[in-house]
């Protein structure tokens, strides 16, 4: 068995734990072991040290995985009908190959990777409140569908207290309300360049965080859009093909471009529709919209600097 490997598991003892065991046997054993074996220790812990740090393993499961950590340079791959049962740090990454089911306890995290990549459903859920679903990590779908939910929607966060992205390609997202860049220090992003990410409840891009919304293809639909919702958030739509909805249950929804914080819509291309749009709605909300080509369909009204402040210039466009 190689250094440092555990039987396959992905969580790996740290190189630096195993380091720690070898010289402090050593050093126990210093009066009664001659320098050669000393120095034959202290050859293996580099060998390990070394060797351990760019060392990549990959682990199949086609059933169950109660999670874990995945190291660095290392993945898990879920085949088809496999299931996550509980938290995972991903520094690693976590990909799924078919349709499966992740109960990861409400948040998956790392500085590694999750990715949807054969075509199946991947059902992201939580069976305790909150009903949120969060990822803080770089999560991608170039082909296969993300559910979250367990037999109702559940809320899926991009960045919730930390950093994390999302990128559609191929393939698509079902959420409730969905938001990118939560708390204060949370910082997320979603870019689309096909596909579809539906949200039955509100989107927001830019909580009381950092958030950034690109569609280069693809289709957004929600109930509700607010770039920039709360005080100190900082939202940013950019389009350039594609198109963002707001009305996905009844009627057509409002899109806020800085509801109480700032918001920020370029559009050089591609379909806004909405029921009523608003720049800078709310006082201390500041909303600007840059136009340069595309189209902003409001079917209802357009209101710029209702109580807040708003900057509107169009160069394009309809």
């Amino acid at each position: 068995m190689p250094c440092g490997e555990g039987g396959g598991s992905p969580a790996q003892l740290p190189t630096n734990v195993f380091r720690a065991e070898v010289v402090m046997m050593a050093e126990r054993d210093r009066a009664s072991v001659s320098p050669r074996p000393l120095v034959t220790w202290l050859l293996l812990v580099l060998a390990c040290v070394v060797g351990g740090s760019s060392r990549a393993a990959t682990t199949t499961y086609s059933s169950a995985w109660g999670g874990g950590t995945i190291m660095p340079g290392d993945a898990v791959v879920l085949l088809d009908g496999a299931s996550l049962t509980g938290p995972v740090v991903a520094n690693g990454l976590l990909e799924f190959g078919q349709t499966g089911q992740i109960n990861p306890g409400g948040i998956i995290s790392g500085t590694g990777g999750f990715a949807i990549t054969a075509g199946g459903t991947v059902f992201l859920s939580k069976p305790s409140a909150p009903g949120v679903v969060a990822l803080e990590l770089a999560a991608s779908i170039p082909f296969g569908r993300m559910a979250v939910q367990n037999t109702w929607p559940l809320d899926l966060y991009v960045g919730s207290s930390g950093t994390g992205s999302l990128t559609i390609a191929n393939g698509g997202v079902d959420s409730a309300a969905g938001v990118v860049g939560s708390a204060a220090l949370a910082s997320g992003s979603v870019g689309l360049t096909g596909g579809w990410w539906e949200c039955s409840d509100a989107l927001t891009i830019g909580g009381s965080g950092r958030g950034e919304l690109t569609i280069d293809g693809g289709t957004v639909v929600t109930r509700l859009g607010y770039v920039g919702r709360d005080a100190g958030g900082l939202g940013t739509i950019s389009i350039s093909s594609g198109t963002l909805r707001s009305g996905a249950v009844i009627g057509r929804g409002d899109i806020v471009i800085g509801e109480a914080g700032t918001g920020t819509l370029r559009l050089s291309g591609g379909r806004i529709e909405d029921g009523t749009g608003f720049l800078g709605r709310l006082a201390g909300g500041r909303g600007t919209a840059v136009i340069t080509g595309g189209t902003w369909a409001n079917f209802t009204n357009l209101g710029i600097g209702m109580w807040g402040a708003a900057e509107m210039s169009i160069d394009g466009g309809v």
